[in-house]
């Protein structure tokens, strides 16, 4: 596996695992096709039992592999059944790969005392997750999935500071990202509105964003800071947009509004 020389210091990894990282990635192709989820998978939990970072191995596979399916189960939706598949140009199998590989990077990630530079990669995944797919190459896999979550206000942060500069915050609305930022942001190892333990979808969210804050505590947390300087309410819209969607709220032509859909069109 060869990495971006910004994001090495921030990794501990092993060689059995980079060439599981690099086998998992291997599923992907930059052109409009479909992935072999299966195969991805299990190349994903192959690498998984690599790993040397993990502390809670079964929530980390259990949340990536409803991420993956929800992913996919949305693009289903977008794409064949709303008639988007050629303006965002993926399909939905590539979807549920975004999903399933976005916090890969928590695989490879040091926790500040055993990596290089002494820093916890875990607040900045997403970014290193930016940096490293474009080394590799795989812009459109990059701009579908990487900077999820807060990380753009996370990044906005890091900027001022002088830090990450190569990585630019997203200039303009972006479906897929936000599909799956809203996914991302309503699973734990559960998907949150399913359990019927919250009376709508925002009192769901409203748990998740409750629960992160409280295992951070600290306030100057990248992650908390983020969600406390705009992330939280840019999260708010993102979840209530992906409700909205599946409950036949938005027509085709609206969301190609919203997300300038029709500049893509060949």
């Amino acid at each position: 596996m060869d990495y971006a020389k910004d994001i090495v210091p921030y990794l501990r990894t092993n060689a059995t695992l980079d060439s599981g990282i690099a086998n998992l990635f291997s599923f992907w192709t930059e052109s409009l096709a479909d992935v072999d989820i299966g195969g991805a998978t299990k190349a994903f939990l192959r690498a998984t039992t690599e790993s040397e970072n993990m502390m809670r191995p079964n929530n980390y596979v259990a949340h990536c592999l409803l991420v993956s399916r929800r992913c996919e189960e949305v693009g289903k939706l977008l794409m064949s059944d709303m008639g988007l598949e050629g303006s965002l140009q993926f399909t939905p199998s590539q979807l549920g790969f975004m999903g399933l590989v976005e916090d890969f990077v928590y695989l490879v990630g040091g926790n500040s005392s055993n990596n290089l530079n002494g820093e916890d990669s875990n607040p900045y995944h997403e970014i290193l997750t930016d940096i490293q797919l474009r080394h590799m190459g795989l812009t459109r896999l990059a701009d579908g999935m990487a900077l999820h979550f807060v990380s753009q206000e996370i990044l906005k942060y890091e900027h001022e500071q002088g830090r990450f500069s190569q990585v630019a915050v997203p200039s303009r609305p972006n479906l897929v990202l936000d599909v799956l930022t809203a996914i991302d942001a309503l699973c734990t190892t559960d998907y949150l509105p399913a359990l019927r333990a919250h009376a709508t979808v925002d009192d769901a969210f409203n748990y998740r964003v409750g629960d992160i804050i409280q295992r951070r505590k600290d306030p100057n947390h990248p992650l908390v800071r983020g969600l406390s300087n705009g992330g939280r309410e840019r999260l708010r819209v993102l979840v209530k947009r992906l409700d909205d969607l599946e409950n036949g709220g938005y027509q085709k032509n609206q969301l190609e509004n919203i997300y300038s859909l029709g500049d893509n069109k060949s």
